[in-house]
């Protein structure tokens, strides 16, 4: 095993990382409350190949439910959290929260290995009660998250990211938590800097969040009495009609637990892609996919027997203007080498998919540089935003 050079935590308004040979020739100044990521033989926290912990905890339900409760400003979203908390106010349980950044050694020279997996196509949206009866699957659903962490759950917003924080209110209580009782590991944000002041570089820093309940049902195109269908999606929600939104928006008798990757796509550059923003999107879905598999089975005594799942869609392609087949792609390749064994994409493009899927099938042993020297040469180009 290659030996890592050990990260510290520096204290300054947003949180970075820097390497302890920099620590010792900068004036940093050392969160001593933090541990640092260390190499794996050495520290626990540090588990997988392609990223490590930078923090964690486990909130109880009963904690956020009292003590940090959503504070929405839309009025519609406030009354069906209203009716939904008089169901589950009494919600037992404790929610597990990471933050982790990816690990890729000097020079990114840490190998990579496709795995076999399996790519199913679901033409409707996330159903987050799937296999929730089988003991040997783990299902894991994006968040296409902003930098900051649910950060526009409040507002008249409802797109993806919205959406899933009404559906499963305590991630509201999660955010609410994280910036009243700031950590500089749980800072409540996606990305992070990281290397010596004058020299950084963008990190992503996706959380995973394990057995937030979902509270409410939202069906963001709900079937009407007239015969027609509704529109509650990104910014119709605001003009919704009652109908629309009474049709679209249910509270669940039954809290599902449902487990949640929070990660930050780049929003839209322009142009065709560049290297580093090819290299940042992989090494964005390589550590996040690979933490959500280790979370998976690092508990679980049916861990030989289990499946990981990742459930996602059209992550980076709406408001933030990515390529949908360069995004397809690089999640069917980060997801493969994270050892994940089925990859469900949902409500995308079915013919872009087919021809990503077409692309990750050709390929074969690959190194992260040859990785990113494949992708760069696909020549994709940034889309538009669709203003949701």
């Amino acid at each position: 095993m290659m030996e890592k050079e050990k990260w510290y935590s520096v204290k300054e308004i947003h949180p970075r990382w820097v390497k302890k040979s920099e620590v010792e020739s900068n004036e940093y100044e050392i969160d001593e409350s933090l541990y640092p990521c260390a190499d794996p033989d050495e520290d626990d926290h540090v588990s997988e190949p392609f990223s490590c912990i930078c923090g964690s905890i486990s909130l109880s339900c009963q904690e956020l439910i009292q003590n940090y409760p959503p504070d929405y400003k839309d009025k519609t979203k406030k009354e069906f959290y209203n009716r939904a908390l008089l169901l589950h106010k009494n919600q037992i349980g404790k929610i597990n929260i990471t933050r982790c950044i990816y690990d890729f050694g000097e020079n990114n020279s840490l190998p990579i290995e496709l795995n076999e997996i399996q790519i199913r196509n679901e033409k409707g949206f996330f159903d987050y009660s799937v296999n929730q009866m089988k003991k040997t699957h783990s299902n894991w659903y994006m968040n296409f998250a902003d930098n900051q962490l649910f950060g526009y759950y409040a507002s008249s917003l409802f797109a993806q990211d919205e959406i899933q924080t009404l559906e499963m209110p305590l991630l509201a209580s999660i955010r609410e938590y994280l910036v009243k009782n700031y950590r500089y590991d749980l800072a409540p944000y996606t990305t992070m800097k990281i290397g010596p002041r004058g020299n950084e570089e963008d990190c992503a820093s996706p959380f995973l969040i394990e057995n937030v309940p979902q509270w409410i049902s939202v069906n963001t195109y709900p079937s009407l009495n007239d015969g027609t269908i509704g529109n509650i999606y990104g910014n119709n929600f605001s003009s919704a009609t009652e109908k629309e939104l009474e049709s679209g928006i249910k509270v669940l008798d039954t809290a599902v637990p449902v487990n949640i990757i929070a990660i930050s796509a780049l929003s839209k550059q322009g142009g065709k892609y560049r290297r580093a923003e090819i290299e940042y999107t992989l090494r964005a879905v390589l550590c996040a996919f690979e933490k959500a598999r280790f979370l998976s089975i690092a508990y679980n005594s049916l861990s030989e027997e289990l499946k990981v799942a990742i459930h996602t869609g059209n992550w980076g392609c709406g408001a933030f203007g990515g390529n949908k087949e360069f995004m397809y792609l690089v999640q069917m390749i980060g997801a493969s080498c994270a050892g994940i064994d089925e990859l469900v994409f949902h409500a995308v493009d079915e013919g872009i998919l087919s021809k990503a899927e077409e692309k990750f099938r050709t390929l074969k042993e690959i190194s992260f540089k040859s990785c990113i020297d494949y992708l760069l040469a696909q020549d994709y180009a940034w889309g538009i935003g669709d203003g949701n």
